[in-house]
């Protein structure tokens, strides 16, 4: 697993405790890989730079480029093709206006690689037509209404035909328009298409390799965009993998860039928090994705995981937390792009702990992470805000629904369900009406629910309670957009109760372990631990980790026959199973 540290905040040196930062964990310290550390000497110092070609073990580049490029130009084909696009049209100054608009306040947080001066028209210098192009594009997208000046597509078409007959020169801006252009996306990933994002992605990565952006950047004015470009890419390669079950581009082991911070943006404002937690929650979503595909999550990547996870949430700044953290939790204002952040979160909480058979129902880490999903999701459609979601979120939305359609046959945690799959339907219909990826899941959704409507009730209600490892994920976490929370949790501490006196060897007391030490049932002693990856030694001297909450005890879930909230279809298709990759 490649990139198996990047979602926490902090270096990690091992998974035993030997946890270390420059500032104690901050919530802004940027994540680290061992890969992306492999640029470092063990003095601290990086290694040159100026291997970008990739040959400098074997060949001196510096006198292999001492000839003259052929001259690049724009052929006059080029040209005509560019004006019959009308690639050099620009709307007037007040679409324009609303156009940059759009795109800064909706799409930049989580690309932040255009400085709106640089679009501005001044005396010495133009902004380049191409990245203009790309930008009203994105805009375009994530607007309410449709522009009357020129169609998504008209715009696309206009890049498009820039980029492809190399009018721009300057390769950084050819980058960041490839980043830009990904928001066309026309369709999903179970169609064969040119113009979709993850063939742009491919085409960033590879130019990107050209120019070096994998390499530490030296000193210099733009070292700073050149990290938050890279580190653009590779959330983008960590998303449209998830997206599509399909290999990741980027292997960071190849990789000696420093992960982004606070300090790579001009101000540390809440957007630059934002974007630190995203290149951290999408590197986790990314490795676990890369282990399903290549059917890879053994026990101790699934830790590894489940470490990063935890460090993630628990580093993260109050301003991007859901609950407030003092007092009562009770949500924190409603915030949009906050809320995108915690909907990844719970999709990696509804993958990671979904049943591994088909005799058992959803269990309650993924039933309260797709409850979660569906909740702020109703938030996103009473207040109009599904128009600027990207199209990976129909992905979030297909992995939530597993979990609910697995309570259909059981009345009472229905009845909790409906609401929930009417408000994942909804969503679903409102992203198909801007993204056509989101058509193939509520096909598939509907589907599944008609043939569950058909299916005769059980005769038992499951017993599905919480145990206090479980509890960990949802910590920071209040009852307010889970409309699962008070089922789940009901008469659960008395249930638990019972079983630890039933059997007290079985359960691990990680919250007794994080608050101080104590001894277990069998007198092995619970060593105090401040860090999820610290570990308690029992009484056979091996340790065990506290941050391990997937234990299923039978008498946890009474119940048979249920339906796999990951059914083999979104399997095959998360996965490539089905011969199409």
């Amino acid at each position: 697993m490649s990139n198996s540290n990047l979602g926490i905040g902090w270096e990690v040196g091992d998974l035993s405790g030997n946890v270390s930062d420059s500032h104690g964990c901050p919530p802004e310290n940027p994540p680290t890989t061992a890969a992306s550390a492999q640029g470092f000497s063990q003095n601290g110092q990086t290694e040159p730079v100026n291997a970008y070609l990739g040959r400098s073990e074997y060949l001196d580049e510096e006198l292999a480029k001492k000839y003259e490029a052929k001259n690049c130009t724009v052929s006059e084909a080029d040209m005509k093709t560019l004006y019959i696009h009308q690639a050099f049209d620009l709307p007037s100054r007040s679409i324009r206006s609303s156009l940059i608009d759009s795109f800064m306040i909706t799409c930049s947080p989580w690309m932040p690689i255009v400085d709106r001066d640089s679009l501005e028209e001044t005396s010495e210098c133009s902004p380049s037509i191409l990245l203009l192009q790309a930008i009203f594009l994105a805009g375009n997208r994530v607007r309410s209404a449709p522009l009357s000046y020129a169609s998504s597509e008209d715009l696309y078409r206009r890049a498009k035909a820039l980029l492809l007959c190399g009018y721009e020169k300057d390769t950084m801006t050819v980058i960041k328009a490839i980043c830009l252009m990904q928001w066309w996306n026309p369709t999903g990933p179970e169609h064969i298409s040119l113009d979709k994002s993850s063939f742009w992605l491919r085409t960033g990565v590879g130019v990107a390799f050209e120019i070096g952006l994998h390499r530490e950047p030296g000193p210099g004015k733009d070292r700073s965009l050149r990290r938050r470009l890279w580190w653009t890419l590779f959330t983008r390669d960590c998303v449209i993998s998830a997206g599509s079950g399909r290999p990741r581009t980027i292997n960071m082991e190849d990789c000696s860039v420093r992960p982004v911070s606070l300090d790579d943006f001009a101000v540390p404002d809440k957007n630059a928090e934002l974007f630190v937690a995203y290149v951290g929650i999408c590197s986790i979503l990314g490795d676990l994705t890369e282990c399903c595909i290549r059917n890879q999550l053994s026990h101790s990547k699934r830790v590894l995981i489940e470490t990063e996870l935890y460090r993630w949430i628990s580093c993260l700044p109050s301003s991007l937390q859901m609950y407030r953290q003092e007092g009562p939790k009770i949500p924190a204002p409603y915030d949009s792009h906050v809320w995108q952040l915690h909907i990844i979160y719970f999709t990696i909480l509804t993958i990671l702990y979904r049943p591994t058979s088909i005799t058992r129902t959803a269990g309650p880490i993924s039933l309260l992470s797709s409850s979660f999903v569906a909740g702020i999701f109703e938030d996103f459609l009473v207040r109009d805000d599904i128009r600027f979601l990207g199209p990976i979120f129909s992905f979030h939305l297909l992995i939530a629904v597993m979990p609910q359609l697995s309570c259909h046959s059981y009345p009472t945690l229905r009845s909790a369900a409906e609401d929930e799959l009417r408000i994942i339907k909804m969503s679903l219909h409102e992203l198909g009406k801007r993204w056509p990826s989101a058509i193939g899941p509520q096909k598939v959704i509907d589907s599944l629910t008609d043939r569950l409507a058909s299916d005769p009730p059980a005769l038992n209600l499951p017993n599905v309670y919480i145990s206090h490892d479980q509890l960990i994920p949802f910590s920071k976490y209040g009852p307010h957009y889970c409309r699962k929370w008070d089922l789940i949790f009901k008469n659960s501490d008395e249930r638990i109760r019972e079983v630890e006196r039933a059997n007290p060897d079985s359960f691990r007391y990680a919250a007794a372990a994080t608050a101080g030490e104590g001894s277990s049932d069998n007198g092995a002693t619970v060593r105090a631990a401040k860090d999820p990856s610290e570990a308690i030694m029992r009484d056979n001297g091996q340790e065990q980790a506290v941050f391990d909450f997937r234990w299923e005890d039978d008498a946890l879930y009474e119940a048979d026959n249920f339906l796999d909230p990951v059914p083999d279809w979104v399997l095959q298709d998360w996965r490539g199973l089905d011969g199409t990759n």
